[in-house]
């Protein structure tokens, strides 16, 4: 089934790890792939999915953000699903890491998280979700109208309101939105690290996020 890998990226690739694992991604051999390059994540998606509406025979569209590292068979995986609109599961760079699916959107647009349960697994139905790692079918976005991607009015707490503002479009069109829980994939980001010593003089590293935000993660020294 022939499709495009469509990526965001900024004026320049954020993450060096981000090619290696788009050109290793399994795929069939008539995948096409399509960059579209600035700060504006809307905009690219939104060129992206015109590109990719002009060729007729592609059948999926593989968003991809440059800050995002899916598994090798990624497209397989979300392919076999064979729903409209589905995300990889991931989780947000900021403490306390909630994953990016939203089970309730207020009218003002505040967006929540909905979170993990036990045992949970496969596809889960959301309200919205992210686009750093989603697979759209053709038909979705024939359905919907342009622009598919956009920046709204309203103040979004978590910044995510381009991908709240798609999801909310996909739904009116008559589209369910999932997440499939058994794809998580990496979300990158830049973390500092410090050495810090304890009451007791032993050594650990401490990653940090904002002054309140702290995560001791082991010891930083030789027996």
């Amino acid at each position: 089934m022939p499709g495009m890998i469509g990526m965001a990226l900024g004026d320049q690739y954020r993450f060096s790890e981000f090619i290696p694992t788009i050109l290793g991604l399994e795929r069939p051999n008539d995948t096409v792939f399509m960059p579209a390059y600035g700060h504006s994540v809307a905009i690219n998606w939104n060129t992206i999915a015109k590109q990719f509406l002009e060729i007729p025979h592609m059948e999926w569209l593989l968003l991809l953000e440059d800050d995002h590292i899916p598994p090798p068979d990624v497209i397989a995986k979300l392919l076999s699903r064979n729903v409209d609109i589905v995300s990889a599961l991931y989780l947000q760079r900021r403490i306390p890491f909630p994953p990016i699916m939203f089970d309730k959107v207020d009218e003002d647009g505040k967006i929540h998280h909905r979170m993990l349960k036990k045992g949970e697994e496969g596809l889960v139905e959301v309200e919205a979700c992210g686009g750093g790692c989603l697979m759209i079918r053709r038909r979705v976005l024939e359905r919907m109208t342009f622009p598919y991607w956009y920046y709204g009015d309203c103040y979004m707490k978590d910044s995510t309101n381009h991908d709240v503002n798609f999801s909310r479009k996909a739904r009116a069109a008559g589209f369910k939105i999932y997440v499939d829980l058994d794809v998580p994939i990496f979300h990158l980001c830049v973390v500092p690290v410090v050495p810090f010593r304890d009451a007791e003089g032993n050594w650990h590293t401490r990653l940090i996020h904002g002054e309140e935000q702290i995560i001791t993660v082991g010891a930083c020294e030789h027996e």
